[in-house]
């Protein structure tokens, strides 16, 4: 295949992603919600968009003067969505998920073309953590489970759905669902904490500039910190496993440097 055959189509444009992450460090594998706010340049049946090592649940777009009911829409608890829920003429959930192997991608289809403008498409996913370092990927140490991301220089897609190309850069607003005692570090910093039931919290990050794709980052477990130096007004540290912060203090120098 020629490079042109890996390349998404320019109609679409991402404005924003919001994206809820539900890692399970224990079974190895995570669940995803996401939300991106599109331009569409023309009228179109299906979005197009990257995808790998992952599957999709259930996907939907909404136009922006319909209320935004993602946090209560039945399917992301796992049912479907009631007949003639929402306005049907400004909401309509995909007719058929088709994934495109060797470009990477998933086609998503609708029943009636979408109308040029901007819409949010929701879709709600799974997958495993990665074994190897692509995406979102799991360690170990001293018997503590981790989950990292590395996403250059095109493993966003194995993350979350998205427009994995550098020149589609578009704002990014994480949240993360994981039990209370691990730590959660992401772009920008946490922004509030929701306690859940069972012993789970939500952490919420600020939304972070418009950047590329690859440069999204998450990790999660237990890590502790080293002392925070100041660069002006930025803050640097360096993470690490627990009794290994004895080993941070080149790195947190170079980093300063």
């Amino acid at each position: 295949m020629t490079d042109s055959a890996f390349r998404l189509s320019p109609d679409f444009r991402p404005r924003e992603y919001r994206v809820h992450v539900l890692p399970d460090l224990v079974q190895g594998k995570f669940r995803g919600e996401l939300i991106i706010d599109l331009d569409l340049k023309r009228s179109t049946p299906s979005i197009e968009l990257h995808c790998a090592d992952i599957a999709i649940d259930h996907a939907e777009v909404a136009y922006p003067d319909v209320p935004d009911t993602t946090a209560t829409r039945p399917w992301m608890s796992g049912r479907q969505p009631s007949a003639g829920a929402g306005p049907v003429s400004m909401r309509q959930t995909a007719v058929a998920i088709v994934p495109h192997a060797p470009r990477e991608t998933v086609e998503i289809k609708f029943l009636r073309p979408l109308a040029a403008g901007r819409v949010k498409l929701s879709i709600g996913y799974h997958g495993p953590l990665q074994e190897k370092l692509r995406g979102l990927y799991k360690a170990q140490s001293n018997g503590r489970r981790y989950a990292f991301t590395q996403l250059e220089a095109a493993d966003a897609r194995r993350f979350f759905p998205c427009f994995d190309e550098p020149e589609y850069k578009a704002k990014f607003t994480f949240s993360v669902t994981t039990e209370t005692n691990l730590t959660v570090i992401s772009n920008s910093a946490v922004e509030r904490v929701d306690r859940n039931a069972y012993g789970t919290a939500t952490r919420h990050f600020r939304t972070t500039p418009r950047m590329s794709t690859y440069l999204c980052a998450l990790a999660v477990g237990e890590l502790e910190s080293s002392p925070a130096k100041h660069v002006g007004k930025t803050v640097v540290r360096v993470w690490s496993a627990p009794g290994k912060s004895g080993l941070t203090s080149f790195s947190l120098d170079a980093a300063v440097e």
